[in-house]
């Protein structure tokens, strides 16, 4: 009698799970069950890398020394690109594979992603005086800087330039109620922790990781077409971040005779990767 409460238990728990042995598992069958579990029908699969081989100009060949694109073979740890395509290992030192619809980091090739706006940073900042930190409005107050959300611009451009063709189309994405789908230019890997309101507010400049942005998007001859709107200039490497941390004058700034203390944690790689 004093053990009939556990083979009680016991007995109800191994008929329970009888029961959901026997059940079959729940799936959506009819339309308005795929539309309430739609993933069930329709999996969540993450961006496809795609990448395009790019040959380097007859008169810039690049010693096998030199570089991320050397004659091992660049991204070959990232897929099987290099292997499958035409441009095998005797290509290497013509030219390079480069990743289609996002620069993010490494190498450092000038290329320039479209953007669905040609948004000059140049009138913004240079001519117009306006501060980084006007349009990004997180960078001291978070990990991220944000990127200024529609309504922001659309408080100056209701009224500013709205007969220009690229204004027209900012405010066709206000009239839609969409966000502008900016491609991002400087982006780590997941990896990475990054914030940038320490860098903030430690006094480094927005410049130094991100180019001379002032100088960038400036139309050619007036064409809009032709702007970069947006040139990543900084390899954004765990070695180019660094040899930053072990120089800049900032932390000698920031800790006093503390500064060989903090250069030595900011070595530390639970620093960056969390």
């Amino acid at each position: 009698m004093r053990n009939l409460p556990v083979v009680a238990l016991a007995t109800l728990g191994t008929g329970f799970a009888l029961i959901l042995a026997a059940c079959e598992p729940y799936a959506p069958k009819t339309p308005e069950q795929m539309e309430l579990h739609p993933i069930a029908a329709r999996p969540i699969e993450g961006p496809q890398q795609k990448w395009e081989w790019v040959d380097a100009p007859a008169d810039s060949a690049t010693p096998a020394d030199e570089g991320d694109h050397a004659a091992e073979g660049d991204h070959a740890a990232e897929g099987d690109h290099a292997a499958e395509g035409e441009h095998g290992g005797e290509h290497a030192e013509s030219g390079h594979w480069r990743q289609i619809g996002q620069i993010g980091a490494g190498a450092v090739t000038g290329d320039v992603i479209d953007q669905p706006i040609a948004f000059t940073h140049y009138r913004h900042v240079t001519v117009l005086g306006m501060d980084c930190q006007y349009c990004h409005t997180y960078a001291r107050e978070s990990n991220y800087a944000g990127v200024p959300p529609v309504e922001m611009c659309m408080g100056c451009h209701t009224h500013v330039r709205t007969e220009s063709p690229e204004i027209m189309k900012l405010t066709e994405y206000w009239e839609n109620d969409e966000p502008v789908p900016w491609q991002k230019v400087h982006d780590l890997p997941d990896f990475v922790h990054f914030a940038h309101k320490r860098h903030v507010r430690a006094g480094v400049q927005c410049t130094e990781c991100h180019g001379q942005v002032p100088l960038m998007g400036r139309w050619p001859d007036g064409d809009p077409s032709q702007a970069e709107v947006m040139v990543r200039e900084a390899p954004l490497q765990m070695g180019w971040c660094l040899d930053c941390h072990a120089e800049h004058p900032s932390v000698d700034e920031n800790y006093g005779e503390d500064a060989s203390v903090r250069r030595a944690e900011l070595k530390d790689c639970w620093t960056c990767h969390k």
